[in-house]
């Protein structure tokens, strides 16, 4: 009897250890498309502070026509 009691723990520490492994691999990958994230929205912003610069030169030029 104390074997297969041996079998069903072991059943239930490998699945407990397939989780965990799960959860710490979603972790990693949250952290990594929000760090994505944030650098996509820097970039975003450079580009929208350039084109906003090139309508004011745009404005700028029409004014001294």
């Amino acid at each position: 009897m104390n074997i297969i009691n041996d079998i069903k723990a072991q059943s239930t520490v490998e699945l407990i250890l397939l989780i965990s492994a799960i959860v710490i691999v979603v972790m990693i990958m949250m952290n990594m498309y929000q760090n994505y994230i944030i650098d996509l929205g820097s970039e975003f912003s450079t580009d929208l502070d350039s084109l906003n610069e090139k309508f004011m030169q745009l404005d700028n030029h029409i004014k001294n026509l």
